[in-house]
């Protein structure tokens, strides 16, 4: 697709602006525009670090190279957050830092802001991971790197030895956020074919290509999925960006026709709320029934999977991928094939792949949620499969294979609560009905000591039953009068990194545990966000026979949620018995839910927005509306006023999105560190 200026682009939406007003501050070569910066700014007090004055001396010899350098207000809030932490790690680096990067760079090779922080944001939400700490793509996609998702591998291309023009080689671009966003930059600029470098319109065609996605047909979807998120706006750590709805839209209906003009069918056969685009990657399911539902993650952007999956040499495939800004699917393999996504499993599963990253959480949205939600409870309805944790479960909970998506993050609790279509206040999220996340046995574990190895085993049997047909049993033989302890983690099949489940913030972790009156003391073992092995105490085990308890996550207190359970461990009280069994069963997350209809997690519903720091008030014509409830983007409720404080909403909110709601009035309140 070549973005003609003299022709309007087939792409830009009849019912959108022909002519796009100027955006302030993006004329070429002005660097005084910069937009306003958020109400606040947190400014971290790191002690300075060495390199810290090289960046910006380095910034200011490259201005000087294009012209006079003119430190602006903006200018210089943004290079003095760099210059406090320059020196920090690289995932560290917050928000402004990233916004001041990213404006050096439009500004040195004449690109609109808003171009820059759209791809950059769809790329990477603004944090920067090491390529070695990523999971692997379990469709074998090459990785993207950096801030900017650069490439280099024969598919996608090597847009990161492109900037060796500019002095960048690959190995600077991927190990530097400064000069992984000036070789993205720099490349992006190649692509401009436009002749007025103002005109947002002209960019399109570059943002297209920027990504090296072969099909120039699918090139559409990743301006689309770009598009979509500046359109929508973001909060990203101390740094926000405000939504753009005049900007150009895709015409979804061109996009269709061409589409089915090269042979990609625009309807869906088994999904109406889907687009399909078939994958060659299938085969027959021999006859196997459909039970059960496979939940994966890309790895990787949403336009680059669906291009890789279409792929032959990728050997690869799902059923459907779901994106994360706005929850578009695609359907790629029919549900009456076999896609290729999970081994030995794939025979009886359908697979669903959602766009993002097991190590970045913020691409699990809202819209992506509820989405899949609703495709997969459409998924189970036709096929008669119980929602629980045997049945609708993640790639890491299959045997035999090795990948851990989506990872730790995931919110099963809140997503089975999304697929139910009810806001239970209990959710089973191991029946316990088989090994089907992977328990290690007690000696697997490094913390687990003083205990006979052999005699220390974890099983799944009948007799351990509270409900259903199977539970858990714990035997155990401390080996000493004290100091002992048996653990039993829950590894995902091997999966160490991310056989973790996401329990957020509120509610309580409920178990019935069948007790065997020892006197030992049994503990649930979280991590919280920063993976610090947190504790909560369910105290001694006093009783004989079943008894549910319930131990609230607010006994962590707020700093560190969301939290991940990842085990259940017991530990020897002194001078209690050496031997004894005790069984568990309905591992469960419970919480006080108010009732929140499934439209109100997307943003239709929502009349307007409001990017708060931690350390801020809600605004006073909010707190005017009297009586206040606010949700999760999940629906559960976290608090209530009948007049809201003045008060800093970081003393009773964690960072993250919540939905405001008093006599109709609906905010989003988006809510930084």
């Amino acid at each position: 697709m070549r973005n003609n200026p003299s022709v309007q682009s087939p792409w830009i939406g009849p019912d959108r602006c022909s002519v796009l007003p100027p955006i302030p501050g993006e004329r070429r070569g002005d660097r005084s525009g910069r937009a306003a910066p958020p109400a606040l700014y947190i400014i971290p007090v790191l002690r300075l670090r060495a390199g810290a004055l090289v960046v910006i001396i380095e910034m200011f010899i490259m201005n000087r190279s294009r012209h006079p350098f003119q430190l602006r207000s903006g200018r210089i809030a943004g290079l003095f957050a760099l210059l406090l932490t320059a020196g920090a790690p690289l995932a560290a680096q917050p928000g402004t830092v990233i916004q001041a990067l990213l404006d050096d760079a439009a500004a040195r090779f004449d690109i609109p802001r808003s171009v820059l922080y759209g791809i950059s944001y769809n790329e990477s939400r603004w944090i920067d991971l090491p390529p070695d700490s990523l999971s692997p793509s379990c469709s074998g996609m090459p990785p993207s790197i950096g801030i900017m998702g650069l490439r280099d591998d024969d598919y996608f291309g090597h847009s990161m030895a492109s900037a060796r023009a500019i002095g960048i080689t690959p190995e600077e671009a991927r190990v530097s956020i400064e000069k992984n966003i000036l070789a993205g930059a720099y490349h992006l600029s190649t692509l401009f074919d436009g002749t007025d470098r103002n005109d947002f319109r002209q960019w399109l065609s570059a943002i297209g290509k920027y990504p090296g996605i072969p099909e120039p047909e699918l090139r559409t979807l990743y301006i689309d999925g770009v598009m979509e998120l500046l359109r929508h706006g973001w909060l990203a750590g101390n740094a926000s960006v405000a939504p753009r709805p005049d900007l150009p839209s895709v015409d979804r209906k061109k996009l269709l026709e061409d589409l089915d003009r090269i042979g990609l069918t625009a309807g869906s056969p088994d999904y109406p709320d889907a687009q399909w685009q078939p994958s060659p990657n299938f085969s027959g399911r021999g006859g196997s029934s459909i039970t059960a539902v496979t939940i994966h993650d890309t790895e990787g952007g949403f336009a680059g999977s669906v291009s890789w999956l279409r792929n032959t040499a990728s050997e690869a495939s799902a059923h459907y991928i779901v994106r994360s800004v706005d929850g578009f699917i695609v359907q790629m393999v029919s549900e009456a094939d076999k896609a290729w996504h999970v081994r030995n499993e794939n025979p009886y599963t359908i697979g669903i792949e959602h766009e993002g990253f097991a190590a970045r959480p913020e691409y699990y949205t809202p819209a992506l949620y509820t989405a899949s939600a609703r495709l997969t409870r459409n998924i189970i309805d036709r096929y008669h499969i119980p929602l629980d944790r045997t049945r609708v479960k993640g790639h890491l909970d299959f045997p035999d294979n090795t990948h851990t998506d989506p990872g730790g993050w995931w919110d099963w609790p809140g997503y089975y609560r999304l697929i139910s279509g009810s806001p239970a206040a209990r959710v089973v999220i191991d029946p316990f009905e088989d090994n089907v996340v992977g328990w290690w046995q007690p000696s697997m574990s490094g913390s687990t000591a003083g205990v006979d190895a052999e005699a220390t085993t974890f099983s799944i049997a009948p007799r351990a039953a509270f409900t259903g047909t199977n539970g858990a049993e714990l035997a155990y033989r401390f080996t000493e009068a004290s100091g002992g302890l048996a653990r039993v983690f829950r590894s995902g099949h091997g999966n160490t990194s991310d056989g973790l489940l996401n329990v957020g913030a509120a509610g309580a972790i409920s178990l019935a545990v069948n007790g065997d009156a020892s006197g030992h003391e049994l503990e649930i073992w979280l991590y919280d966000n920063a993976k610090n092995n947190l504790i909560l105490r369910a105290g001694a085990i006093t009783w004989s026979g079943w008894r549910t308890l319930s131990i609230p996550l607010n006994a962590l207190g707020a700093a560190g949620a969301p939290y991940r359970f990842h085990s259940i461990v017991l530990r020897q009280s002194a001078g209690k018995g050496l031997s004894g069994s005790v069984a568990f069963d309905d591992l469960a997350h419970t919480v006080a839910v108010a009732g929140v209809d499934e439209a109100a997690a997307g943003d239709g519903a929502v009349a307007r927005k409001i990017a708060l720091s931690s350390s801020q008030p809600l605004p006073p014509a909010l707190r005017a509306l009297g009586a206040l409830r606010i949700y999760s983007s999940l629906g559960e409720e976290v608090a209530s006023f009948e007049h809201a404080p003045d008060a800093a909403v970081g003393d009773y909110l964690n960072a993250g999105v919540y939905m405001v709601r008093s006599d109709g009035e609906q905010i989003m309140v988006m809510v930084g560190p």
